[in-house]
């Protein structure tokens, strides 16, 4: 209730960073009532009465925070974005929501790396990780747990470790099991041939070191020649220039990307998003691109337009 009567008194004030802030508090506290009332992930058609009510607040309060703390990344409001977007997504994950949930925590981790909260990275990682294990995508998930075990033991965070340790585990089993009924079916279906084969079994599945040295040899391509701002710039041009940096870097061939895919399901990671808007910063020296790139403007066409009116911009001065 204070942070809710705080958040009335902010906006009486007209400060919207504190009342970002406190709509901030209000989510958190409305999730963390829904916790201990029984809520859980992918389960709220048992929730009790408080439980559903809190949630909702959550939802709604967490949502408003996002929107708000949005319209202020340009007076230093990434952080309370990124506390905001957090809390975002442990609701859409209690929604059954995975996909959108990693939206939201993958912002989350590129904003905390931003402003060197490690901690808060680990947990946002952690979140990243939980949705993809949801999705069934086990690789990844396993990945941004492993980062964020890194940052918690960087950062002297033993319940983060814990944590991190435990869906490590958790996901160690569930692979096990996964290749025990794969063994199992192989052997049934060609029982000679599996005998045979069986020592080489390994290197024939999908292991995470080889999609990885497979990634990086494709990602190892030729570099297309630098923009030239001093005319201004073509929208043809810059999509093929941001065509050519995100193939790079997601490790897509030619004509996987369409100008309107989002990036973000072509195979572009919270990590790999900061490497875009980096790579493209330095291809374009004196237009600014938003620490959320990825996020607000999510194809090679939105972003292609974006660029060539910040460069129009950039000569009109």
């Amino acid at each position: 209730r204070s942070a809710e009567r705080a958040r009335t008194l902010f906006r009486e004030l007209g400060d919207d960073m504190q009342e970002a802030a406190a709509l901030f508090l209000v989510a958190n506290n409305a999730f963390l009532l829904s916790v201990e009332e029984g809520a859980k992930v992918g389960d709220t058609a048992r929730l009790t009465k408080t439980a559903k009510d809190a949630l909702d607040k959550s939802v709604k309060a967490s949502d408003s925070a996002v929107k708000m703390a949005r319209d202020l990344l340009a007076d230093d409001g990434q952080e309370i974005l990124a506390y905001s977007l957090g809390v975002q997504a442990q609701c859409l994950m209690m929604l059954n929501k995975p996909e959108d949930a990693l939206r939201s925590a993958d912002e989350a981790v590129i904003l905390f790396r931003e402003v060197g909260s490690d901690g808060n990275e680990g947990m946002a990682l952690l979140l990243s990780a939980d949705a993809l294990y949801r999705t069934r995508s086990f690789d990844e998930s396993g990945a941004a747990a492993r980062e964020a075990l890194s940052l918690f033991q960087k950062t002297y965070d033993a319940r983060g470790e814990e944590l991190a340790n435990r869906l490590l585990g958790f996901l160690e089993d569930v692979q096990q099991q996964m290749q025990q009924q794969w063994m199992q079916q192989q052997a049934a279906q060609a029982p000679q041939q599996w005998q045979m084969n069986m020592q080489f079994a390994p290197q024939d599945q999908p292991q995470q070191g080889m999609e990885q040295v497979q990634s990086v040899a494709r990602v190892e391509r030729e570099r297309g020649p630098a923009l030239d701002l001093s005319a201004g710039l073509d929208t043809s041009v810059v999509r093929a220039k941001v065509m050519e940096i995100a193939s790079r870097i997601t490790g897509a061939e030619d004509g996987e990307i369409e100008a309107d895919t989002p990036l973000m399901e072509a195979g572009l990671t919270s990590n790999s998003a900061i490497l875009l808007r980096d790579e493209l910063s330095q291809e374009l020296p004196g237009i600014t691109l938003p620490v959320t790139l990825v996020f607000d403007y999510p194809s090679i066409a939105a972003m292609s337009d974006l660029i060539v009116d910040s460069s129009k911009a950039k000569i009109k001065r």
